[in-house]
């Protein structure tokens, strides 16, 4: 078979044609064919750099054999490489993106790339877009161009170009195109400054010598290491995203940003729309996650917790200089000295009027000082204490021209930032939509389409204007004598206030610092690391793989050297990798940061650790048998960590790491992204606040007793606890084992259950990944909001009625195609019409938790099910169909204050009236009667606001005026009883109105104490903004149902479709006859529902469903029992149905029965015993939802259609339907 050549090996020409071949060219060429040889055959990987090594033992592990079609692809793809030659003038940074392109194309070829995958695959097929979309700089056009602009600068003004580096804007905020772009003119820029001709030459420079690219908070893709394309900068922030061994090691300088004076307080914030698959890979994050930073870093509350992370970063990076991103502010002095004195070298200023589109408006202009007024603190502060020489200082923020650089450079500072020019220079308009993705000149999107279209950036156009921006400094400078940027540094001595300012007090600025210890010496870098790890690396080397070492305070960060030559040392890292390394320590708790960035292959084990224990976890494994400090494996990547206890915030911003704790203190999973949390014994306050991915599995115990004690976030609370599956079960055993084969459980009933056969019942697992899955596609519309605004109701508005006929007609089209099928013999020549059957779907909040969230959810589901009444309206009248939503009661305590209502004491019954007042005061009459009856009365009442022009011309004619009354449980009833009362009182009231002929009788809705129904013939985007109640803050729901659709609700419609009323009707005639065999053969039964002496042949099928529907909730049984009996004589062997019954739920609504069954991961589709109507449920992490007629759209989009009359076992995971081995 053929081959197509990536396009990555086009031959391009170098910058001169006389460049030699280089060193490297041969041996890559040899490396890329070893590389295939390996997943072909046995042979061994030596000689591949640690990063190969890693990628191949991964894809060998998951690939497993070979096909035959794949070796031959593998075959022909090393045929070509071997062919290819290397003095055809392609360029080192080409060869060196090539070694992970093939990586990549074998894991397209022979893996599920949507499969959960290991990262190293994740980053593989990041890499292959990330290579196949490079930019090649060194192409003839480009750097000539740069060149030759460079050339044209005397050496005077080159120097100029020394001070600038580019604003920290992460790969996120802007295109992978624009974020390379910037990387690769700076670096450009100093390879022709300083007369190095590669990047690798550039990672050899002293790191003071700029100019700068900053990665911003982001992370970066491994692929960058070392090429044109890697920024000098690599930013550090509060949600430690991107942050890893490959990420460190790799740096020229490591910034720590404290704050930005754009959105102080606030936290960044990308988008789930903006996060694609390789923005996830580079964060370590599920594509389309909403990611959000912590407003505070911490990490770092003192400066001894400022002091712990830099000797963090000088241990994963022992040549990288460190700087401090800080806030303009008029404390900065005390922040600065401490920063220095804790090692950093240089110490960036942020001031106020910075910031992309992407800042809020509202905290971009005048929220902090100006860059001046920092500036001017930082350097008087640094200079007084004698360490001026030691750092050097940026300011950015509103730096836009050469006079601003010329300013900042005579108040003080080295460095200059320019973040928003960069922008400009690539094509950037201004327009201050960057957070919505739609950026006009595609920079400041994930769009690929609005990338190819729009943007039209390139590396020249930033060279161009730094470089003219280089010649007007100089040009500012040279009447002075000032020929070199150090000479203007502080000369304040050439600045004056202008006339008739009026700010007061701007001279100060003007008054040069005086150093009071001129003999101090630059303060040196920390080394970083401890000899105890330094020892062990040397041991690592020799081939020990087995530790036992003492513990002490004194021993921070370890690991983090580890990683670094793990990422560097191509010989440690094969000595590392031949077989596990366990350390472990005894004694003395080990210090802060243990296991910072340990990598895989590492396991360290100890029993107590200080703050930061795991943090940035890179692979390695970590088991803490009594107690860690705060912040256990924040910002943890991949890995497992085990602890007996661990402080507050454990599992912070964990974004990979699999944690397993007995327990935990305050704030743990806050604002988790990815991997799991396991508590087995206890949690403290505000738990997941922030939570957007990832899972927790919880003991049922701790999780309903944390409930129970508010320890639980709005967040979690928003997420419905689900039983595990198969691959829970699993993954959670082997999780539960590894624990206790090194951390003792002094708890023996917990130990005892863990160790029990039904161990598994007693966990409950919370996630929302299929729900964030849901709306990726949907984030491009959101606004932005917090955190704090998540609970906001969001009720859509009326769709335009031409394009809801468009959709109806579309699926009356496809209906026909599914109903027709059935025998003419069924319904003689009424065929043609099987399509208009009515259809029920039923949404519901599993566990009941409602919020205006849930709401807006509802709706959404609702309006995205195939049935055509869920979405349409009748084009003739403008109704939709008949929906119900279920309210939560305590909404009334703000409707009734003069009631003091307590939850479970009330009961609100809404009531539909007649319209004709007479039939309105017999029904009020006949209500009060019922409830004198069984001792209970009417304490208030209310009307219900609607608003009439949201329901069409039936609904004006038919829709009764709903009425809701309050009753109050008395004092000596318990809640059982009041709720058996008010079924008997609804049930007798229903009874009476039936005997009424008109159809515009009273109706009672519900009669729960935990629920109250809102019932309209409407569509389902209109019935929020029908009942006005649905727009009060305080309002909330936990399900809805759909019934029929609008053409039966229509008079027209409702005519035509008499002739098919055995299949029209609510509830089909076998099963209502079931249902009425069995309720005569219990007459117990109904004398307690008192109807003991009514006919229920005479009843309407509406009724008869009403009744059936209490029955379970009056006797609290099991729906599935009931159902097993009644509908579907269908359990599978050795499954109860007991157990299944929290997992299912049934609410009052009118139609037929369905029968639903989980487990295992899978879900059972019941159908009614005439054969024509399949019942289909979706179960899902929030929602159980179940649909009949020709089925329903689950959350993924994805359009399930049984055909009639067969049960349909549905797999979730692989999105299938088969049939049913035990279909009749």
């Amino acid at each position: 078979m053929d081959v197509r050549q990536p396009a990555l090996l086009h031959t391009t020409q170098t910058a001169s044609s006389t460049d030699a071949k280089r060193p490297r060219e041969d041996k890559t060429l040899k490396v890329i064919s070893l590389f295939i040889a390996y997943l072909t055959s046995e042979e061994p990987i030596a000689p591949f750099t640690l990063p190969q090594q890693a990628m191949l033992k991964s894809l060998k592990t998951l690939i497993g054999p070979l096909t035959d079609e794949h070796t031959q692809i593998l075959t022909n793809i090393r045929q070509l490489i071997d062919s290819f030659n290397s003095e055809d003038g392609h360029t080192f940074e080409m060869f060196n993106t090539i070694e992970t392109l093939f990586a990549s194309l074998v894991t397209k070829a022979t893996t599920d790339s949507a499969a959960l995958q290991p990262r190293e695959i994740l980053d593989a097929i990041n890499e292959l877009t990330e290579s196949l979309s490079s930019v090649d700089i060194h192409n003839q056009e480009t750097f000539k161009a740069i060149k030759a602009l460079f050339d044209s600068l005397t050496p005077e003004e080159q120097s100029y170009l020394s001070i600038f580096t580019s604003g920290a804007m992460s790969y996120g905020s802007i295109s992978l195109e624009a974020h390379k772009d910037i990387a690769a003119t700076m670096n450009i820029l100093a390879m022709l400054l300083h007369g190095v001709t590669s990047p690798e030459a550039l990672d050899q420079l002293n790191p003071m010598h700029g100019p700068w690219s900053n990665s911003g908070e982001g992370g970066e893709l491994k692929a960058r290491n070392l090429t044109i394309f890697q920024s000098a900068f690599r930013q550090l922030a509060s949600g430690l995203y991107g942050v890893n061994g490959a990420f460190l090691a790799f740096a020229r300088w490591l910034q720590l940003k404290f704050n930005q004076a754009v959105k102080p307080g606030l936290g960044g914030q990308l988008e789930s729309a903006k996060v694609t698959e390789a923005i996830a890979a580079a964060r370590f994050v599920k594509k389309g996650t909403k990611l959000h930073s912590p407003s505070a870093n911490h990490d770092k509350y003192s400066i001894e917790d400022v002091l712990q992370h830099m000797y963090d970063l000088f241990s994963a990076n022992p040549t990288a200089e460190v700087s401090v991103k800080i806030a303009s502010d008029h404390r900065v002095g005390p922040v600065v000295v401490g920063a220095v004195k804790s090692g950093a070298k240089n110490i960036t200023i942020s001031g106020t009027g910075g910031g992309t589109g992407a800042a809020p408006i509202t905290a971009k202009y005048d929220f902090c000082h100006s860059w001046e007024s920092g500036l001017y603190r930082a350097n008087k502060a640094l200079t007084e204490q004698g360490l001026r020489s030691s750092a050097t200082i940026t300011v950015d923020g509103g730096i836009q021209t050469a006079l601003d650089c010329a300013k900042a450079l005579m108040l003080g500072a080295n460095n200059v930032g320019l973040g928003t020019p960069m922008l400009v220079m690539l094509g950037c308009i201004m327009e201050e939509d960057c957070h919505s993705g739609n950026c006009p000149t595609g920079i400041a999107t994930q769009n690929p389409q609005l990338i190819k279209e729009r943007y039209k950036g390139k590396p020249e156009h930033i060279a161009f204007s730094l470089i003219h921006l280089a010649k007007s400094i100089h040009k500012i400078f040279a009447p002075y004598g000032i020929t070199h940027p150090s000479q203007a540094v502080g000369r304040v001595d050439l600045l004056k206030v202008k006339e008739g300012s009026p700010l007061k007090g701007l001279e100060e600025l003007l008054v040069k610092p005086v150093n009071p210890y001129p003999n101090f010496k630059p303060r040196t870098r920390p080394p970083g690391s401890s000899k105890t790890e330094n020892d062990m690396i040397e041991e690592i080397r020799k081939g020990k793989r087995k530790f036992v070492l003492e513990g002490a305070n004194t021993i921070s960060s370890f690991g983090a050297r580890t990683a670094y030559f793990v990422q560097r040392d191509e010989s440690f890292a094969k000595a590392f990798s031949d077989a596990p390394i366990e350390v472990r320590f005894q004694g003395t708790s080990v210090g802060q940061s243990f296991g910072y960035i340990a990598p895989q292959n590492l396991t360290l084990i100890a029993e107590r650790s200080n703050d930061g224990t795991g943090k940035s976890l890179d692979g390695g494994k970590i088991y803490i048998t009594e107690a860690a400090g705060n912040g256990a494996c924040f910002g943890g990547t991949l890995g497992n960590a085990y602890f007996n206890e661990a402080g507050d915030r454990a599992g912070i911003r964990n974004s990979g790491v699999n944690i397993v704790a007995g327990k935990i203190g305050d704030m743990g999973a806050n604002f988790m992204t990815g991997g799991s949390l396991t508590v087995l014994e206890g949690l403290g306050a505000n738990f997941g606040a922030g939570f957007s991915g990832g899972t927790i599995y919880l003991l049922k115990d701790v999780y309903y007793k944390a409930r129970e004690n508010g320890l639980l976030s709005k967040d979690v609370l928003s997420l419905p606890p689900v039983s595990l599956s198969v691959e829970d079960m699993t993954t959670l055993k082997t999780l539960l084992d590894d624990y206790q084969s090194e951390i003792e459980m002094t708890d023996e009933k917990l130990k005892a259950l863990l160790q029990s056969d039904c161990w598994s019942t007693n966990f409950i697992k919370l996630d929302l990944e299929n729900v964030a899955q849901s709306t990726v596609s949907e984030a491009a519309l959101q606004d932005r909001s917090s955190l704090s605004e998540l609970s906001t109701p969001i009720v859509p508005a009326m769709p335009d009625v031409e394009t809801s006929a468009l959709q109806q007609d579309l699926l009356d089209r496809e209906t026909r195609e599914l109903f027709d099928h059935l025998p003419v013999s069924m319904l003689p020549d009424e065929s043609e019409r099987e399509h208009d059957q009515c259809g029920v779907a039923v949404l519901m909040k599993k566990d009941k938790i409602a919020s205006h969230r849930v709401t807006d959810d509802v709706f959404k589901m609702l309006a995205r099910m195939a049935h055509r009444g869920f979405i349409g309206i009748d084009p003739e009248t403008g109704d939709g169909c008949g929906i119900s939503f279920y309210g939560l009661t305590h909404f009334f305590k703000t409707q009734f204050p003069r009631l003091d209502l307590q939850q479970g004491a009330y009961c609100i019954v809404p009531m539909y009236l007649s319209q004709a007042s007479h039939v309105q005061q017999e029904a009020i009459d006949l209500f009060n009667q019922l409830l004198a009856k069984e001792g209970l009365s009417v304490a208030e009442k209310r009307m219900v606001r609607t608003d009439e022009t949201k329901v069409g011309q039936i609904g004006r004619e038919l829709q009764s005026p709903l009425e809701q009354f309050v009753v109050l449980k008395p004092s000596d009833c318990d809640s059982e009883a009041f709720e058996k009362k008010l079924i008997r009182v609804r049930l007798q009231f229903e009874l009476a109105m039936q005997l009424r002929k008109d159809d515009n009788r009273p109706h009672i809705l519900s009669s729960s104490p935990d629920f109250v129904t809102y019932t309209a013939l409407t569509t389902v985007v209109n019935f929020g903004d029908y009942f006005l109640d649905f727009k009060e803050p305080t309002f909330e729901v936990f399900g809805g149902v759909v019934h029929a659709r609008a053409a039966t609700n229509t008079k027209t419609r409702i005519e035509n479709i008499q002739p098919l009323g055995n299949f029209a009707n609510n509830g089909e005639d076998n099963s209502l006859q079931i249902i009425i065999d069995w309720l005569e053969k219990t007459p117990s039964l109904r004398k307690l529902l008192g109807i003991e002496n009514v006919d229920l042949h005479s009843l309407s099928d509406s009724n008869i469903m009403s009744i059936f529907m209490d029955v379970l909730r009056l006797l609290g049984c099991s729906p599935l029992q009931i159902i097993e009996s009644t509908i579907y004589p269908y359990i599978p062997t050795g499954n109860s149905t007991v157990e299944y019954n929290e997992l299912f739920g049934i609410l009052p609504f009118v139609g037929p029965c369905a029968g639903l069954l989980m487990m295992n991961g899978e879900i059972i589709a019941f159908r009614d015993r005439n054969a024509f109507r399949p019942l289909v449920g979706i179960e899902n992490d929030e929602y159980l939802s179940l649909g009949s007629e020709f089925g329903i759209v689950d959350q993924k989009g994805k359009t399930l259609r049984p055909e009639p009359g067969r049960p349909w076992l549905i797999d979730l995971k692989q999105e299938v339907l088969t049939i049913h081995k035990h279909a009749f």
